[in-house]
């Protein structure tokens, strides 16, 4: 008898232990562990897709090897260059493109890497083997493979961020280190700057359409009935009967964190400035994947009976905790090392402007970036930490598209006169120095 009493006590104790430990995997405390960069080789040519430089500056291209904790490895093709060569350059910009952080000819790293070059900065631009929200893919398979989660991948960028600040050979000791993310690009940067504790090495940094993963769980929600609407840059807009998103689940802004500009666009507007904040088919099923393939999936359009709770479980709690803001901790706000923040959102949405303002509209002409990237900012501006300087948020208008917010064609509502390309470089090379 005593002894199967001490074999039920036992039993007992390792499901507690079982329970604390899936406790203490779900509820992370920042900063998280980093990993380590190993450079395996330099690479005789760079691809195409990279800025070359010139003749007598020629861009190097190095292939590393990324390892962290809770992923498995993962490939890595990075560039440099010296735009201020053979003088000291005023900085080191690392660049971080969209979707997986592949590099494709389509990507406007080549033009924006040359304009930060031609300014006289040190230029890294990036490209992963896989995507590299994936953490269970990469180059050699763990095992126990890790378990899927966003949070755990975005190791891998802020390992590289970190070890490009850090390193002598690509960053000049005493000049600035600053970070350019597209869309899920963004999102690398900001789970670096909130989980990784890169927010106290980086000086600038420029996040363009997004952070798209700052909230997962409003782009995936199961039971999303009523749907949910986002009002961006507006303060007590989801007051009286819920206006202006009617029967929909409203997601108040704040006008106190969004430029002049914007505000003014917003208000000599047919309406608000709102949009849903579920991803889109393409966009939700890459979620899907780097998630860890739960059923029922990321799609919250299709309005499931099932979840949707508060507080959260299931699925949606699993989304919500692989977030940038997840409620569960991160840092929000950063040292006075944090010179500039820039956020760069479509304000191109209203097909019903003459003339309309997204000139390729579209079926995800919005997206969601917008309204995502809003969870980021309200977290940032509700830190109780002050803001960065030189912080901004801006909706870009006439995008090439739905994150076309670096488009030469697009328009910066505070400079009139210039592209939205132009706002964003200009905000990166007047802000990225270190503070005096």
């Amino acid at each position: 008898m005593m002894r199967v009493n001490r074999i039920l006590v036992l039993t007992f104790m390792a499901a507690l232990m079982t329970i604390a430990l899936t406790r203490q995997s779900t509820a992370q405390t920042a900063p998280l562990p980093l990993g380590q960069v190993t450079v395996t080789f330099q690479m005789n040519s760079c691809p195409a897709s990279f800025y070359q430089g010139s003749g007598t500056n020629p861009n190097v291209c190095y292939g590393a090897q990324v390892s962290c904790p809770s992923a498995n490895p993962i490939g890595l093709t990075f560039s440099y260059i010296n735009g201020s060569a053979p003088n000291t350059p005023t900085g080191t910009i690392v660049l971080i493109n969209g979707g997986g952080g592949q590099m494709t000819l389509t990507d406007n790293n080549d033009a924006t890497a040359s304009d930060y070059a031609t300014a006289g900065y040190a230029v890294v631009q990036t490209a992963w083997a896989t995507d590299w929200e994936n953490a269970d893919d990469g180059l050699g398979m763990t095992a126990p493979p890790p378990a899927p989660s966003i949070l755990n991948a975005a190791c891998r960028p802020a390992t590289f961020l970190s070890f490009i600040a850090n390193s002598s050979q690509y960053h000049a000791s005493s000049t600035a280190m600053c970070a350019d993310g597209a869309s899920a690009g963004s999102s690398a940067v900001a789970y670096s700057m909130v989980w990784y504790g890169l927010g106290n090495q980086l000086n600038n940094v420029e996040l363009r359409s997004g952070p798209v993963l700052s909230d997962i769980e409003i782009g995936c929600q199961v039971g999303n009935s009523p749907a949910t609407c986002s009002v961006i840059c507006q303060s007590g807009a989801c007051s009286g009967s819920n206006a202006p998103c009617g029967n929909q689940v409203c997601l108040s802004g704040s006008a106190t964190r969004c430029s002049q500009g914007t505000l003014n666009e917003i208000a000599s507007s047919t309406g608000p400035w709102t949009d849903a904040p579920q991803f889109l088919t393409t966009y939700a099923n890459a979620v899907q994947g780097w998630t860890g393939s739960l059923s029922p999936g990321c799609n919250n359009s299709q309005g499931l009976s099932t979840g949707g709770t508060n507080p959260l479980s299931g699925n949606n709690l699993t989304w919500k905790m692989q977030s940038i803001v997840n409620g569960n901790g991160g840092a929000f706000s950063w040292p006075t090392n944090l010179v500039g923040l820039g956020g760069w959102a479509c304000y191109s949405y209203q097909t019903d402007l003459q003339p309309p303002t997204c000139f390729a509209a579209g079926t995800e002409c919005p997206n969601n970036s917008g309204p995502e990237a809003e969870q980021f900012y309200l977290a940032v501006n509700n830190s109780g930490g002050a803001l960065p300087t030189q912080y901004v948020l801006t909706g870009i208008q006439e995008c090439n598209g739905a994150e076309g917010v670096g488009d030469p064609k697009s328009v910066d509502p505070d400079f009139p006169s210039e592209s939205g390309k132009q706002g964003i470089e200009n905000h990166m090379e007047q802000y990225c120095k270190v503070p005096h």
